[in-house]
């Protein structure tokens, strides 16, 4: 009867329903918007319209709240809760690497099926997904909890085996690859982003994005090169050697997308990339994985449910209980 919308940690939506008993038929009221101190929010667009920067008058009309800009100055009650909003430099991509043609495939999916079996019922993960995926672009896999969003970048990126089907990773089949050469594959060609961070905390941002290149046995000086540059990618140059307890949340994302990045992958996988930053911070994320697509040619391909992340993305695959169901892509003048 009730719908409560929550977002960074305070109320944001409260839908009310009324069902007719008659018929059946559900009328929806959407009650109330705040912002991140629990004042009343509007569109951006109305702010910019309306030149609503400052302190604005209300008043509560019959069936509407008129609100317009303010003639006295005055000082708000309430301190405004600062925001630290972070972008991307303009500059972003690798000085030595150019980037991957965007015509090209990254990832070929042909009939893809990954079944477990339990006692009582086998369960489709996934069931029979066909899809191709461009390089260097944004692409996000939408669907409920449960879906296989999860289950198919797992596939894709080789932490497990298909029951059926096959994946081609720039055109190479990984079904008929030994372990030790998708783990070659896994350390060279795909970066990896979990939703709780995955850093080692006892060491400092800069030697959890060097561990990578520490497996792979690469000499000093380009180690250093490569975490410096991988740092100032993502802005944290100043906070290299700050350990994983001194980061804020949007931080420490940033430092595990530069780990992605230190090996020089052509696909990074994200799996809910978002899912425990708040509102502003998960977008500063979102715009950063935007950015490592377009500007770098790597291929970006994003597990999430967070509307804010489809809005981004180039291309949309959406699952259901295993089955691909639609295919969108954005506007890509937006």
């Amino acid at each position: 009867d009730r719908v409560v919308g929550i977002r960074d940690g305070r109320t944001s939506t409260e839908i009310r329903r009324e069902r007719n008993v008659q018929d059946g038929t559900v009328d929806e009221e959407e009650w109330v918007i705040l912002d991140r101190a629990g004042r009343l929010q509007l569109p951006q667009v109305y702010v910019d319209t309306l030149a609503m920067q400052g302190r604005v008058r209300a008043r509560l009309e019959s069936n509407h709240v008129s609100i317009w800009p303010s003639t006295a100055v005055s000082t708000p009650e309430e301190p405004q809760e600062e925001v630290k909003i972070w972008r991307p430099s303009k500059e972003f991509a690798f000085e030595d690497d150019p980037a991957p043609m965007v015509s090209e495939t990254a990832v070929q999916i042909n009939q893809l099926w990954r079944t477990f079996q339990t006692d009582v019922e086998e369960i489709h993960a996934v069931q029979n997904v066909t899809l191709n995926i461009p390089s260097g672009q944004m692409v996000v896999i939408k669907g409920r909890s449960g879906s296989g969003k999860t289950t198919l970048l797992n596939l894709i990126g080789t932490l497990d085996e298909p029951s059926q089907g096959d994946i081609f990773v720039e055109g190479q089949s990984i079904s008929g690859l030994t372990q030790d050469e998708k783990i070659n594959l896994r350390r060279h060609k795909i970066g990896f982003v979990f939703q709780t961070f995955g850093l080692l905390p006892f060491l400092s941002a800069r030697e959890n994005i060097e561990a990578p290149l520490r497996l792979l046995r690469t000499d000093r000086h380009n180690r250093h090169r490569q975490t410096d540059e991988a740092l100032a990618l993502v802005g944290l140059t100043n906070r290299s050697n700050h350990r994983t307890h001194e980061l804020s949340g949007g931080e420490q994302q940033r430092v595990a997308l530069a780990r992605a990045l230190v090996t020089r992958p052509t696909l990074i996988l994200a799996d809910e990339p978002t899912g425990q930053l708040d509102t502003v911070t998960g977008s500063n994320i979102v715009m950063l994985l935007r950015e490592i697509a377009h500007q770098t040619g790597i291929t970006v391909i994003m597990a999430s449910h967070d509307p804010k992340v489809e809005e981004a993305a180039d291309h949309i695959f959406e699952l259901h209980d295993g089955q691909l169901m639609t295919i969108g892509e954005q506007d890509e003048n937006r």
